[in-house]
C-alpha cells in the first residue's frame, strides 16, 4: 500500500484556575475548568510531580477529542475537526541532580525552598513517552471515505542536561534546564484500513524536556511566579516522521506555612 501524508494537528488550549498544596516534595492541586463547566471543553488531563534535593518526577496524561487540522494525502487536503481523532499519551520524565547540595530544583517549581546564591547542576535523566492515535467513528460516519488510522506507540530514552537556577537580588530566581534522551527502547504499530505499516530502520529518536521558571520572593513568605514545562519528541523512520510538542504554562502566587 503507498500512501503518502503529511499531517498537522493540534487540540485546544486549557485555561484553568487551581489550588495547590506541596509538603515535602509532593504536590497536589484541585483544577477548575470554566469551559469544561460550560460542556464546550471535554479533553481530560492529569499531571502530577515530585521534586527533592537529587531527585524530581514528572508525570502527565491526557486524553483527547478536540485535535483539528489538516491531513495531505497523496496530494488531497483533509479537513480533521474535533472528535474525528481520538488521542491519549502518557509523558513521564525523571531527573537527577548531581550538584543537588547548591542547585534546587524545588526552589524553582513547588517553592518550599529559598535559593540563595546562583547554581546550576549536570543532570542524567529517563523519559517515557506512550500512547495512542486512532480515528474514531464520528471521522467515518463523517466521511466513509476516509483512511482507518490507528497508531499505537510507546518509547524509552535515556540521557542527559544541564539545570542553573540564577538569583539575582536576592529576590528574582531564574530557572533554565533541558534533558535531552535518545530512546533506547520503542514499540511502535501503525494500522491503516487494517493493514500494518512496519517499520525497518530507525534514523533519528530522541525525547526533549525542558523547563523554565521566574521566581520572585516577596517575602521569606509570600512569593509569585510563572513556569513553563515542555516535552518535545522527534521520531523519523521509514513509515515518517513524527513531531510531537506538549507545553505547560502557570502563573501563580503563594505562601509558606
Amino acid at each position: 500500500m503507498g500512501i503518502s501524508s503529511k499531517t498537522n494537528l493540534s487540540t485546544k488550549h486549557k485555561t484553568t484556575i487551581s489550588l495547590a498544596a506541596s509538603y515535602r516534595g509532593l504536590s497536589a492541586a484541585f483544577s477548575l475548568n470554566p469551559a469544561k463547566m460550560k460542556g464546550v471543553y471535554k479533553d481530560f488531563e492529569l499531571n502530577l510531580n515530585y521534586f527533592s534535593s537529587r531527585i524530581s518526577l514528572d508525570f502527565s496524561y491526557q486524553r483527547s477529542e478536540s485535535l483539528s487540522g489538516e491531513i495531505n494525502l497523496d496530494g488531497r487536503i483533509e479537513n480533521i475537526q474535533p472528535e474525528d481523532v481520538a488521542l491519549k499519551i502518557v509523558n513521564i520524565a525523571g531527573y537527577y541532580a548531581f550538584n543537588h547540595r547548591k542547585f534546587s530544583f524545588p526552589a524553582a517549581f513547588n517553592q518550599n525552598y529559598i535559593q540563595h546564591r546562583s547554581a546550576g547542576s549536570w543532570l542524567a535523566g529517563i523519559s517515557y513517552q506512550g500512547g495512542s492515535i486512532i480515528t474514531t467513528e464520528d471521522l467515518k460516519t463523517r466521511r466513509p471515505e476516509a483512511h482507518e488510522v490507528s497508531f499505537k506507540f510507546g518509547h524509552l530514552g535515556i540521557g542527559g542536561g544541564y539545570g542553573y537556577n540564577l538569583v539575582l537580588g536576592k529576590k528574582w530566581l531564574l530557572h533554565l534546564s533541558a534533558l535531552p534522551t535518545i530512546v533506547v527502547y520503542n514499540r511502535n504499530k501503525l494500522i491503516i484500513d487494517g493493514e500494518e505499516m512496519g517499520a525497518k530502520h530507525m534514523r533519528f529518536h530522541m525525547i526533549f524536556n525542558e523547563r523554565a521558571a521566574v521566581i520572585y520572593n516577596i517575602s521569606k513568605r509570600y512569593f509569585a511566579g510563572a513556569t513553563l514545562v515542555m516535552n518535545n519528541s522527534v521520531y523519523d523512520n521509514d513509515v515518517g516522521i513524527i513531531n510531537q510538542n506538549k507545553w505547560r504554562v502557570r502563573a501563580f502566587v503563594g505562601l509558606r506555612l
